[in-house]
């Protein structure tokens, strides 16, 4: 368009550390923060810096572990569900005290357009999930375990949002007889977390997020196969179908939910352009338009 320039103003972008991005924030030498995850979370939230300025995306998307190792304890369905069973997702989102951050037990979220599930386990309560699932331990433990401890691990990146994440778990599984071993983020893990926000909001973007071809962790062909055979049918057969797949892959527990991705930015009130929204997507040319 004849005179674009008279309608914008430069941005600079800087790829900083997250501690270095919230200092030069803190300073006023930086408007905007982008990028904030569960990770970086306890460096922005509780203090004087978020006050005003922390913006919180309600994202929809995938928060959990997949299953990566399908041997030993994890090589039955039933014990993968007994350490879903054992976490108590409200407990680990309210460490974080985040307002809006709801917990789930569903691969396929509400929020979803054509989500057709409903939460796992209605009729029993926590106590009860976790006798079930302590009770499946000692089984093992006696049996295919020759008496050998269950110890799982997990890969997590060294952050401060992270050493919440693993200390709320490994205390929930422990409480089952399970023992979680932390191990970096780029190793080789029994548990990898996962945390992705969705690129659109339908079924299948959250199953084919485990297709077996991606070669992610245990995953179910079955699952696939529905997945693949719905995508030419009419809406009504499709959903049904896609319904059919998440029935497959929750049975198969290749994957526990947890919640949804945390997406945060950190926006002075001065700065125009920026809205929070599910996709936790900020186009920069919306901030750089001037307003008038």
């Amino acid at each position: 368009a004849d005179g674009w320039r008279k309608t914008v103003r430069p941005i600079e972008l800087h790829a900083l550390a997250p501690r270095t991005a919230l200092a030069a924030f803190d300073q006023g030498e930086v408007d905007v923060v982008l990028g904030g995850t569960l990770a970086t979370w306890p460096l922005a939230n509780p203090g004087p810096l978020s006050r005003g300025n922390l913006r919180v995306d309600n994202t929809i998307g995938l928060f959990g572990l997949q299953v990566e190792n399908g041997a030993g304890f994890l090589a039955q369905p039933a014990n993968r569900e007994a350490l879903a069973m054992a976490i108590d997702r409200e407990a680990v989102i309210g460490r974080f005290n985040i307002g809006g951050w709801l917990p789930t037990t569903r691969i396929v979220p509400a929020t979803a357009s054509d989500a057709t599930a409903q939460e796992r386990w209605p009729d029993s309560s926590l106590e009860q999930r976790r006798a079930i699932a302590a009770s499946r331990v000692a089984a093992w433990r006696s049996g295919a375990g020759k008496g050998q401890p269950v110890r799982l691990t997990i890969a997590l990146a060294n952050a401060p949002g992270f050493d919440v994440l693993f200390d709320e778990l490994s205390t929930q599984v422990g409480r089952i007889g399970v023992t979680l071993v932390r191990v970096g983020g780029d190793k080789p893990a029994d548990l990898v977390l996962v945390d992705r926000v969705a690129r659109f909001a339908r079924a299948r973007w959250f199953l084919d997020q485990f297709n077996c071809s991606l070669g992610r962790g245990l995953c179910s062909s079955l699952a696939d196969q529905a997945v693949a055979d719905a995508l030419n049918l009419p809406e009504g057969e499709k959903a049904a179908l896609l319904g059919r797949a998440e029935a497959i892959l929750t049975a198969a527990n290749v994957y526990l939910p947890i919640g949804a991705p945390l997406r945060w930015s950190m926006v002075r009130s001065n700065v125009d352009g920026f809205a929070a929204n599910v996709w936790a997507f900020h186009p920069l040319p919306e901030m750089a338009t001037i307003p008038r």
